[in-house]
């Protein structure tokens, strides 16, 4: 069972169901609104940390609406009929995607590619060789 932070107030029962809204103590990065994390989202954030590896929880930077609007552009690959010339973040290549790959990667809602052809595959390799370690 994991112990909710000392911002929570516990129901009657003391379960993560009858768990109050957390209120954080941050605003939004982008709007500056200030924002909740339900019970449940800090639950699954705390499950991913877990599976990560990582020592806390770590709260969302965002309010809701602005990481869905993130969300979007980050993997938003729109087709405008030209190859586009991108910089491979681990060789430092420069290598053309496609016309054709940006229509196969937004009908996917894939993110945007960041490794060249030749990168993707040892980046595959070493994720799934971390994925078995687990």
């Amino acid at each position: 069972m994991v112990t909710l932070p000392t911002d929570v107030v516990a129901g009657s029962a003391g379960t993560a169901t009858d768990v109050e809204p957390i209120v954080t103590r941050r605003v939004c990065g982008i709007c500056r609104q200030p924002f909740t994390v339900s019970a449940a989202e800090w639950q699954y954030l705390h499950d991913v940390g877990v599976r990560r590896g990582w020592p806390e929880v770590r709260l969302p930077r965002m309010c809701t609406p602005c990481r869905r609007v993130r969300r979007l552009e980050r993997f938003a690959a729109f087709d405008d009929g030209r190859d586009d010339v991108r910089l491979c973040v681990d060789c430092d290549r420069p290598f053309t995607w496609s016309s054709g790959e940006k229509r196969y990667y937004a009908e996917r809602a894939y993110a945007q590619p960041r490794r060249c052809p030749r990168c993707r595959p040892s980046r595959t390799k070493t994720s799934s060789s971390l994925t078995q370690q687990a």
